[in-house]
């Protein structure tokens, strides 16, 4: 499902909705409160409840798998794509 997804672009391009979350932005904010204390228990979705409202109506990219959805803004987008062409790039 998830190739098929993505080779015809089908829904991989969502807007965000209030309780929409990118997966990374809510993983980095449950490291945070972890590393601050500022908060017990705190886990991925309490992580991504925080940031709830963050990326309403803002493009991110839908993982079309089971058990989602799995969001990604664009800024961590930019960020993998970057990291990627590093790695492609030609060594010297």
């Amino acid at each position: 499902m998830l190739t098929e997804g993505l080779k015809t672009g089908k829904g991989t391009i969502v807007y965000g909705n209030n309780s929409n979350c990118c997966w990374f932005c809510a993983e980095e904010r449950m490291q945070e409160n972890r590393k601050a204390q500022k908060r017990t228990g705190i886990n991925h979705d309490t992580a991504a409840q925080e940031l709830a409202g963050k990326f309403t109506a803002k493009p991110m990219f839908r993982f079309p798998i089971a058990g989602g959805p799995y969001l990604v803004c664009l800024d961590h987008m930019k960020q993998f794509v970057s990291y990627m062409e590093k790695l492609a790039a030609p060594k010297e």
